[in-house]
């Protein structure tokens, strides 16, 4: 298994309090938690927010991080409900739009007035979100796999429809039941030996994710965020307009690179497509044998893309 990944698992043991390297701030109701990371003193290239999708810990984006530490400025904020963030007063409708005022708060709070956002999945959605309410805060958009709007919409789990049934009972309802069982059912070995092959075949996980336990240890970290927290979250994906599309991404003048993948089971690349043709002089990336975390399956190709983002944006 690939060191970062090993590395991702240990980092993902976090005690029952907040860290001590973690920062927080309160707002609109919830203690939000956060890291950031100083550059070195001949530092030069602009700062960074490695913000992950639905269920995603910070770690998820530790080969970036050490790939970039000391070189800029970074920013990796843990999203309301997750781990060490509360929920605080959001709803589905306002639960995106929360993530990116704790962003700005957070911005704000640590005196950084611009940002390049990297966004994966849903933080694809909440770094476009930014920057229609902040634009003059944002350096540059780097969007990995992004959900801009319903992910029904969008491709996700286009292959297996039969889905489509329980999707829509995790998006229209507050019956958090299907969430309660999958978390139960993580801990059981047998199962997690299917889930394994499923994430496999979805090549939703890197290839060399082959350790059972290894993968049961990620798994139940994952879902170790409070239930409650990821069905909102969900309704909320589920229950995005067309807003980022019609009024958002036309606006966008600032760099912008997409990053999307030929075998992602979750974000089509058609819809990538869609995205960057509404979006001025955007860039799209499409990856042969990626998934939907190129973060875990392709980490050295990210870094290497991200160091080109920045430093264009530098120069």
């Amino acid at each position: 298994m690939h060191r970062c990944v090993n590395r991702r698992l240990e980092n993902l043991q976090t005690p029952q309090s907040i860290p001590p390297k973690n920062k927080t701030l309160q707002r609109k109701g919830a203690i939000i938690s956060y890291r950031k990371l100083d550059p070195d003193e001949h530092a030069h290239l602009p700062p960074i927010a490695l913000q992950g999708g639905w269920t995603m810990h910070p770690a998820g984006h530790l080969c970036q991080i050490k790939a970039f530490e000391g070189r800029c400025e970074i920013i990796t904020m843990e999203n309301r409900g997750h781990w060490f963030s509360g929920v605080g007063e959001s709803t589905a409708r306002t639960y995106l739009y929360d993530l990116a005022y704790d962003l700005k708060a957070v911005l704000d709070k640590e005196n950084i007035d611009k940002i390049v956002i990297s966004g994966h999945s849903m933080w694809g959605a909440v770094a476009l979100i930014f920057y229609g309410l902040f634009p003059e805060r944002v350096a540059g958009l780097m969007l990995v796999t992004p959900a801009y709007a319903d992910p029904r919409k969008l491709g996700f789990l286009r292959n297996y429809p039969g889905v489509y049934p329980i999707l829509d009972i995790l998006a229209n309802s507050a019956n958090n039941t299907v969430l309660d069982k999958t978390k139960k059912a993580i801990s059981e070995v047998p199962l997690t030996w299917n889930i394994v092959r499923l994430a496999l075949m979805l090549t939703i996980m890197p290839d060399n994710v082959r350790d059972v336990t290894a993968f049961q240890k990620l798994m139940k970290n994952i879902f170790r965020a409070n239930t409650d927290a990821m069905a909102l979250s969900m309704q909320a994906l589920f229950q995005m307009d067309d807003n980022i599309m019609q009024h958002i991404a036309p606006r966008i003048t600032v760099p912008t690179r997409i990053i999307a993948g030929d075998s992602d089971p979750l974000i089509s690349p058609e819809s990538a497509e869609k995205l960057v043709a509404r979006i001025p002089n955007a860039e799209l990336q499409i990856w042969e044998n990626t998934g939907h975390l190129p973060m875990l399956s392709h980490p050295r190709r990210l870094n290497r893309t991200t160091l080109e983002f920045l430093q264009s944006i530098q120069d």
